[in-house]
């Protein structure tokens, strides 16, 4: 296909991504469970792109809206995001463009669409196509969490569209029951559903047992040193002291974890991002959606409480296809 390689520079789909694209074009809804790293992006960004009108996609993180946003634009896609950080010329720029629908693609978080003023200005709008990332937000912690994710199913179809938009659902990992809960939450019909395989054979697993965590730590930054990683830990406590702890012993680290600024914690990811080699540590706040292709390694210094929760933080690393640990 000329826009896989004209807009987005590719010259062959990755697995599952073709099969998720017909669908999508042709009208069908799609739950698909793609690796992080598996290219889920392009499975609604290319479909958007040939489809009529706008495509909607909720998004949980200003951050994961921004770098898509971006990189969209710099390949000549209308794509805009709308979120709270946005000033009132942005803003204006925004509403203007939407009057005029001159959107292929619009990223809102869950709440955003729950706004009833701005879900009438998108009522106006011809929506083709509705994407939901990181679906699993939805079931997991949707009630908690984000509660307005629970919302969306029932919001889509008080859309003044003249036909229903076709609904897409991505996530990196999904039990079955979680990947059934979505689909009913969302009101998928008869969707296509694929569960790629979570095998990348570029990563590279080791469980350490010890004692003294902080001594086995040391062998391995040595190792890593130069390269950039990340850090996982359970709380925000444990965060800051381990930061400390390294930095006493000379491995400079960024932070990240939900108890900090919002401005703070913003500046340490655009730093992490843009470096080569930094370390990141950080509680599980940190990483959803964000592409850096360079991670050589993630180490969970402390266990998340479920498998799906590792498998999303692990895979992380990697997502360039060089060996990563």
């Amino acid at each position: 296909m000329s826009l896989l390689r004209d807009v987005f520079g590719h010259d062959h789909f990755r697995p599952g991504q073709e099969t998720i694209i017909d669908a999508l074009i042709n009208g069908t809804d799609v739950m698909a469970i793609l690796p992080t790293g598996g290219g889920k992006s392009l499975c609604y960004q290319l479909p958007a792109l040939v489809l009529p009108g706008m495509t909607i996609v909720i998004s949980p993180l200003i951050s994961l809206m921004e770098d898509q946003v971006s990189s969209l634009k710099m390949r000549g896609v209308a794509a805009y995001a709308y979120h709270s950080h946005l000033s009132s010329r942005q803003r204006a720029q925004l509403q203007e463009a939407l009057e005029h629908q001159k959107i292929k693609l619009l990223y809102i978080s869950p709440e955003r669409l729950a706004n009833e003023a701005f879900f009438s200005c998108i009522s106006r709008c011809h929506v083709s196509m509705i994407c939901v990332d990181e679906a699993h937000c939805l079931s997991q912690w949707g009630d908690e969490f984000r509660p307005a994710y629970r919302k969306i199913g029932k919001l889509i179809p008080r859309l003044n569209s003249t036909t229903r938009p076709v609904i897409c659902a991505f996530t990196g990992s999904a039990t079955p029951q979680i990947r059934d809960d979505i689909i009913e939450s969302l009101g998928l019909q008869d969707p296509l559903i694929l569960a790629h395989s979570f095998d990348r054979p570029n990563l590279y697993f080791q469980t350490i047992h010890t004692e003294k965590k902080m001594s086995a730590l040391m062998p391995l930054l040595q190792k890593y040193r130069g390269l950039c990683g990340i850090i996982y830990c359970l709380t925000r406590n444990s965060v800051e002291a381990l930061a400390i702890a390294l930095k006493e012993e000379a491995f400079p680290c960024l932070v990240y974890h939900g108890g900090m600024d919002a401005t703070e914690r913003l500046a340490n990811q655009e730093a992490w991002m843009k470096s080569k080699g930094r370390l990141m540590i950080a509680t599980s706040a940190f990483g959803m959606g964000i592409d850096k292709p360079d991670v050589r390694f993630v180490i969970h210094y402390q266990l998340p409480t479920d498998m799906e929760s590792y498998y999303q933080e692990a895979g992380r690393a990697g997502r360039d296809g060089k060996p990563s640990d």
